[in-house]
């Protein structure tokens, strides 16, 4: 029996004990878990007018961020100093508020490791824009007699990079080993390629079969 004549801390932890015991019980008892929990929310937050703690969970989010915490990492930090709080009787709108946060971290977790698994992903698209870009920029080189033929790869490739954005080391190792194209991450930025050029009236089009 847990008498209303203790104080809020003692009663506070009898509630929790009380819980945790219904909670183990073979078929526990929803409905009285749902009074012993708002009993205790209850609780929480007259020791919380006593105390009146402050703490302020954006800053714990930022000191995480600012320490370059994975995600995943994240969530499990959150979670255990979410633990203490709730075990050291802080209010339910800061463990709410963290739990919330949690939540976050891990979707973004569960998003990340969806994304590295994914081979059709930014990285990717990325590299195919790159290479599409390249053959593109020699293509009209060539045009205007300004291609390998007459120009160092090593100077065509830092124009490239220059116009780009892109890794002058990268590009150059793309058409040292020869350029060459899949279906499967090349194909529409081709077909756009060609389509720029046709509209320019330029007699280039990049053919998706062959190696430059």
């Amino acid at each position: 029996t847990i008498l209303a004549c203790k104080s809020h801390e003692e009663q506070f932890h009898e509630y929790i004990e009380e819980c945790k015991r219904e909670e183990n019980l073979p078929n526990p008892s929803k409905a009285y878990l749902d009074l012993l929990k708002v009993q205790i929310q209850y609780l929480q937050r007259q020791i919380s007018q006593k105390n009146n703690p402050s703490i302020n969970v954006n800053d714990i989010v930022d000191a995480l961020k600012d320490h370059k915490f994975s995600n995943e990492r994240a969530a499990e930090l959150l979670e255990i100093i979410n633990y203490a709080l709730y075990s050291k009787q802080y209010p339910e709108d800061i463990c709410g508020n963290l739990d919330n946060k949690i939540k976050l971290f891990r979707q973004a977790a569960s998003t990340q490791s969806e994304k590295d698994s994914n081979p059709d992903n930014e990285e990717s698209s990325e590299k195919a824009t790159q290479k599409v870009k390249s053959v593109a920029i020699m293509e009209l080189l060539k045009l205007l007699d300004k291609g390998t033929a007459h120009n160092d790869l090593t100077d065509i490739c830092k124009f490239i990079a220059f116009l780009t954005g892109n890794s002058h080391k990268s590009i150059y190792n793309d058409a040292q080993n020869g350029i060459t194209f899949s279906p499967k991450h090349h194909a529409q930025d081709i077909e756009r390629a060609n389509e720029l050029f046709k509209s320019l009236n330029m007699s280039i089009s990049i053919d998706k079969q062959k190696q430059y």
